[in-house]
């Protein structure tokens, strides 16, 4: 999520050549995303009590929703990006809280160490992801740069979208090519990478969701002390 949300923005400034605000309000799609199949996982999990379907199919829909994005050309409209968007916060919002939910059933003794191992390694694998992603996508675009344009744009660190703004025309086109060059075949990477996950998924044994990882309710008779007076 982090490697992927995280450049998608500057890609619209960059490519499409949209404002800072115009390529935020594109990536709200991915909050709705989110949110929609959170709710929607969680009222069905409340209902039936079955859950292990549910992240295998948030990482096929984020890995089609990767594929997608792999498909992208620089004449492709802002909004198809953000329609997929949309597809890949369903996928996100399908797993992210389901998989807390697996990780309690399956230690319901030791639940609070569970969740925090859980959340721990979580953000081990939000921090390596996204450093992963950047780490490739600088070296491509560094790469590019250098060769389209030798001598004048070789640093990708010093590449702003304002910088991009005040170029020649011939020259724009140039750095967009070299950025949509440089970015989309690292999300056609990452597909393959979610579809593992989806068969890693599947091993999964189905606890069901009961009362048994939540303390229950103390009774009326439980709050009045032995042998005094109700």
């Amino acid at each position: 999520m982090f490697g992927t949300v995280g450049y998608l923005p500057t890609y619209l400034q960059m490519v499409d050549r949209l404002t800072p605000t115009a390529a935020g309000l594109h990536m709200v799609p991915v909050v709705l995303g989110i949110g929609t199949t959170a709710f929607a996982s969680g009222h069905i999990m409340s209902r039936t009590g079955r859950y292990a379907w549910m992240p295998v199919a948030g990482a096929v829909i984020v890995a089609a929703a990767l594929a997608v994005l792999w498909s992208l050309r620089i004449s492709t409209s802002p909004w198809l990006v953000s329609a997929d968007a949309y597809l890949f916060g369903a996928g996100m919002g399908f797993g992210m809280q389901t998989l807390t939910i697996v990780a309690q059933n399956s230690f319901p003794a030791e639940v609070g160490t569970a969740t925090a191992s859980f959340a721990f390694f979580r953000e081990i694998g939000a921090a390596i992801g996204a450093a992963a992603v950047g780490g490739l996508f600088s070296a491509r675009l560094t790469a590019r740069l250098g060769a389209w344009l030798p001598g004048r744009l070789g640093d990708a660190h010093s590449l702003t979208p304002a910088l991009v703004t005040a170029l020649p025309a011939d020259l724009r086109e140039r750095v967009a090519g070299a950025y949509h060059d440089a970015l989309i075949p690292v999300f056609g990477g990452l597909a393959p990478m979610m579809l593992g996950a989806a068969a890693l998924l599947l091993f999964v044994r189905e606890r069901a969701v009961d009362s048994e990882t939540i303390p229950s309710a103390p009774v009326a008779g439980d709050l009045v002390p032995h042998g005094s007076e109700p």
